[in-house]
């Protein structure tokens, strides 16, 4: 049996055509949990009319989709778009919500590629 390997995914912009590429190529070795927070969502904005991300809603979301769960892998853009949070910042802030028994993480630029898929699948499909 195939081994589960949780993923999240967090971006400015959507990459759900991205994951699903990636999703696609790790089935070969095991089964993929790929989840987004898509940090340029309405739903994450500040209420004062800006376009500006809100940290809290942020860490709101954050605890409430690593509560209880494995996360084999963090993959974060480090631009997060105009906002004062990066990737460096989300990383921070998810490893104050809890610890993780392996800290795989993955640090990108601009949008998830054929070259960071092609690192997912080598790193999870390693013989």
């Amino acid at each position: 049996m195939k081994e589960e390997v949780s993923i999240i995914v967090i971006d400015d912009t959507n990459q759900e055509t991205n994951i699903r590429a990636l999703e696609v190529r790790l089935k070969k070795c095991c089964v993929p949990r790929i989840e987004q927070i898509h940090t340029g969502a309405v739903a994450l904005r500040k209420n004062d009319g800006s376009d500006h991300l809100d940290i809290t809603k942020l860490k709101v979301l954050l605890e409430e989709r690593l509560k209880g769960r494995r996360i084999d892998w963090i993959a974060t853009d480090f631009n997060l778009g105009e906002d004062e949070v990066d990737g460096i910042d989300v990383v921070r802030i998810m490893l104050g919500i809890r610890k993780f028994k392996h800290k795989n993480i993955i640090l990108y630029s601009r949008s998830i590629c054929k070259n960071y898929i092609d690192f997912m699948q080598g790193s999870l499909c390693a013989e």
